[in-house]
């Protein structure tokens, strides 16, 4: 899958992107990574890159929440998509050390205990010896 690169900023350095997004196949898990603020204006981007890392052949979705650094409802309602697209079939999932912004709004709304917490992204063995890589760093409209 060829990558593609948006970007969207926000701000008086237009060159620094809000929210970086990019998903992953390592090994037999699905790695979307997460970095910035998930909200209303970022959230097709969040989902974009979710949805690609459930498109993997994986046994494991794995949500890495490390470096989000604004979490609000938008994100949330993309987060439960994801969740719900992947145990339709038959995945598990799990978040990758959310943020203390991820973890406070999950306790608020009583959905920390739908996602398993790891410390960090299991090591599989290679499914075709190659990892795959999609980045998305986006701006809603320059789509």
């Amino acid at each position: 899958m060829p990558a593609a690169t948006v970007a969207l900023s926000r701000g008086a350095d237009p060159m620094l992107p809000v929210l970086k997004a990019r998903a992953a196949l390592i090994g037999t898990t699905a790695v979307c990574h997460l970095s910035g603020e998930i909200d209303l204006d970022t959230q097709d981007i969040a989902a974009a890159a979710l949805r690609r890392a459930c498109a993997y052949p994986c046994d494991l979705l794995c949500v890495d929440m490390r470096e989000v650094t604004f979490f609000c409802c938008a994100g949330l309602n993309q987060l439960l998509s994801a969740r719900s697209e992947a145990v339709g079939v038959g995945r598990a999932i799990a978040l990758i050390a959310p943020s203390p912004q991820v973890r406070r709004l999950m306790q608020l709304t009583e959905t920390a205990d739908l996602f398993p917490v790891l410390p960090g992204i299991p090591l599989g063995h290679p499914a075709d010896g190659q990892d795959r890589l999609h980045e998305t760093a986006g701006n809603p409209a320059d789509r």
